[in-house]
């Protein structure tokens, strides 16, 4: 039995993750916008590293397509269960988000939403 959506979803705190690869701080007060190719990029080398190493028959799938292409998780791990990545940059609007979210509480067991301050 799937549990709701908004009781699956977690998200990572990118401030935190750029800290810890020691991003440049641009005048001090500005992190440099982070676009898509740089979360997921991130994403690989911090999270789906770490899990990789708990489990080496994990497999991470970028850009799986669900219900025949209609819409697309960002990154999906398949390790027994499915955990799908939904990447959200500065740069993205939010107006998809509840229908990918619905869509995505049919076929993975977990959801982590990856954004960039909004």
């Amino acid at each position: 039995m799937r549990v709701g959506v908004e009781k699956l979803l977690v998200v990572l705190p990118l401030r935190l993750v750029f800290s810890l690869l020691k991003y440049t701080l641009f005048g001090g007060t500005r992190v440099k916008i982070m676009r898509d190719a740089d979360i997921r990029k991130i994403l690989h080398e911090v999270e789906m590293k770490r899990i990789c190493a708990l489990d080496p028959s994990t497999r991470v799938i970028d850009e799986l397509g669900i219900f025949e292409g209609k819409f697309r998780i960002d990154v999906a791990v398949v390790n027994g269960y499915l955990h799908g990545y939904e990447i959200k940059s500065e740069e993205d609007n939010l107006l998809r988000l509840e229908s990918q979210q619905s869509a995505y509480n049919k076929v993975f067991d977990k959801l982590t939403l990856v954004a960039d301050e909004h």
